[in-house]
């Protein structure tokens, strides 16, 4: 029988933040289209050891439709339970680019990562909310909520959970 130490170390605990999606790349020539993973998500993808491929992501997000975007969630190969999360369900009325950003730690990781995503909620241009602790993520992880069916005004969309994993 594991001991409360281990039980805690496998639980996974929950960050989560709605922010602008521009939030999590720089462009570092404001005359040049080009842009990159924000240094902070670089330093989380380390941290968390998770292949988040954000250029991509940010690329495909501006290209699809609104009314469209799935939850992407990503997994570490690293024998631990951690991965990161984002929603890019686009709502047809939002000016603001938002996304729901998050990541699941072990208890060993979780000082750092709260460090991070304080430090890319505290330096948003339009902070919108910031979440952390156990069961934060557990509706957006869970694959028997998928599909969830999104309903706004006319607008219908079946949102599906898609996980990746190295």
């Amino acid at each position: 029988m594991a001991t409360f130490k281990e039980r805690l170390q496998n639980m996974g605990y929950h960050f989560l933040l709605t922010l602008s999606l521009t939030e999590l790349v720089t462009y570092p020539d404001d005359y040049n289209d080009y842009y990159e993973e924000h240094s902070l998500v670089r330093e989380l993808i380390r941290v968390l050891k998770i292949d988040f491929p954000i250029k991509q992501i940010h690329e495909r997000y501006f290209n699809d439709p609104v009314n469209t975007g799935d939850v992407l969630l990503f997994k570490s190969n690293e024998g631990s339970n951690n991965f990161i999360i984002i929603d890019t369900y686009k709502d047809p009325f939002d000016q603001l680019d938002l996304v729901s950003f998050g990541a699941q730690v072990n208890s060993n990781d979780i000082v750092e990562t709260r460090e991070i995503f304080r430090r890319i909620y505290d330096k948003c241009r339009v902070p919108i909310s910031y979440r952390e602790g156990q069961g934060v993520l557990n509706e957006k992880s869970t694959s028997s909520n998928y599909p969830m069916g999104i309903s706004i005004h006319k607008y219908k969309y079946a949102q599906q959970l898609k996980i990746y994993w190295e």
